[in-house]
């Protein structure tokens, strides 16, 4: 409740974002992403941008706000990591921004339970799928980039392959390689709205790692939606890396969840860079570490 109470403050004095290509973001002490978006000129909200949502949603109160302009599109079922399903419509609004940076009849979904947490949406990367962009998480910033610097940073700094998971116009989300324990490398989601602390792999992992799962800490889950109760498993490894050589970024002794029923082989949240600068760059595929 003290988290909701002090996310609620401070969006109330959240600033407003000028016209620059450069806008300010608030990061809360476990990683979450808050940001300005405008959905009509009179209409603004203060979304998480989360990188793991795939799709773009609105709080109950902030789409009655627009449902005047909303068309329905139909419905969609998306999935959270550990199976839960979610059903809903979706409806095409005029357009987000942020700043000057705009999509114009993006497809969102609702979901109202974000009413209660003082959050008035999340902006999933449906809304980057067209337009390069830096998280300065040291200096509270986002950046809209054109392709030649993208390329440039590329050229310059820790550069990964980037994969692309997407439903339709609806959906995107994206997967970066890590390595764990130096030897086994696994495709993770990359999840901003998991803060800093997530590291998930999938328990079939634990084989591969040369884990015993009796000799891990057992912790018991429960599913956001369905409420059903399961055991993970957390075990420190020695390692989680990505990138090679002086471009490295390699955290030791980190504590990961092996947890049954991960629709990924792994998710991450951005603790990895939370004194740096990333590049997100979707139409080259490209994720950047800045050195």
């Amino acid at each position: 409740m003290q988290r909701i109470i002090t996310l609620i403050l401070l969006l109330a004095s959240f600033p407003s974002i000028s016209n620059a290509q450069e806008y300010p973001i608030h990061i809360m002490e476990e990683g979450h992403i808050i940001i300005q978006v405008q959905l009509t000129d009179s209409i603004t909200g203060n979304f998480v941008l989360d990188t793991g949502a795939g799709v773009t949603v609105l709080s109950g109160k902030l789409f009655n706000k627009v449902s005047s302009q909303a068309k329905k599109k139909g419905y969609f079922t998306g999935f959270r990591h550990d199976g839960d399903r979610l059903d809903g419509e979706v409806y095409e609004i005029p357009a987000l921004a942020v700043g000057a940076i705009q999509q114009f009849r993006p497809v969102v979904g609702i979901y109202p339970p974000l009413d209660a947490m003082g959050i008035d949406g999340l902006l999933s990367l449906k809304f980057f799928e067209d337009k390069p962009f830096s998280i300065d998480f040291k200096n509270r910033s986002i950046a809209f980039i054109d392709n030649e610097q993208s390329l440039v940073l590329a050229k310059n700094n820790t550069a990964l392959p980037l994969e692309l998971y997407q439903h339709t116009n609806v959906m995107l989300d994206i997967f970066i390689p890590i390595t764990i324990n130096d030897s086994t490398e696994v495709l993770a989601e990359f999840d901003t709205g998991s803060g800093y602390d997530a590291y998930i792999v999938h328990t079939g992992y634990l084989n591969d790692l040369n884990l015993n799962p009796t000799e891990g800490r057992p912790q018991t889950y429960e599913t956001q939606l369905s409420r059903e109760k399961r055991e993970d498993v957390i075990h420190t490894v020695n390692s989680i890396a990505i990138g090679e050589g002086e471009g490295m970024v390699r955290l030791t002794d980190v504590a990961v969840i092996f947890r049954e029923g991960l629709i990924y082989n792994a998710l991450v949240g951005s603790g990895m860079f939370k004194n740096k600068i990333i590049t997100i760059d979707i139409p080259n595929r490209t994720f950047i570490v800045h050195r």
